[in-house]
């Protein structure tokens, strides 16, 4: 088997769970070559070879440890670059931007958590006060079968008895 078709049938193999456990973020079109409004699996396994391809930098038909780096981060940078300029935005007090030690030190969402956390606003968390907001946060999420329309009995309902 050469390096291409390895790698083309380890990326459909892993890559086919993957799409099932992603579904409600799959996205369709990036696959659907011919715009049908359906996904094939040639149509899968050319979208995964072009992508093969694409990464193999030497075209030695096999995939580097620094071709598979390079490839990951060139998919992480535009989220990286959309979240530090956000954080520029919101933390360049002076304007100029760039941050400096002093607009680092003191992010605005770590102040207002910090506040929140500290429950007898003394200035300094305690482990009792981290436990006691991690058990707040636990009581507000609905438990399983407490979901709006879950219809399974619970515990001490006539059904579950």
């Amino acid at each position: 088997m050469n390096g291409f078709k390895g790698i083309l049938l380890a990326g459909v193999l892993i890559g086919a769970p993957a799409l099932a456990q992603d579904f409600p973020h799959f996205d369709l079109k990036q696959f659907d070559a011919d715009g049908d409004g359906k996904v094939s699996l040639e149509e899968i396994t050319q979208k995964r070879k072009a992508e093969a391809e694409a990464l193999d930098a030497d075209k030695d038909g096999k995939l580097s440890y620094d071709e598979l780096v390079a490839g990951g981060l060139r998919d992480v940078r535009p989220r990286i670059e959309a979240r530090v300029k956000a954080r520029i935005a919101a933390q360049d007090t002076d304007g100029d931007g760039l941050l400096s030690a002093a607009e680092l030190a003191v992010p605005p969402k770590g102040v207002r958590m910090f506040n929140r956390l500290d429950a007898d606003s003394d200035g300094v968390l305690t482990g009792d006060e981290i436990k006691a907001a991690r058990d707040r946060k636990h009581q507000d999420r609905p438990h399983h079968g407490d979901r709006p329309g879950d219809r399974r009995a619970k515990p001490g309902d006539a059904a579950a008895q």
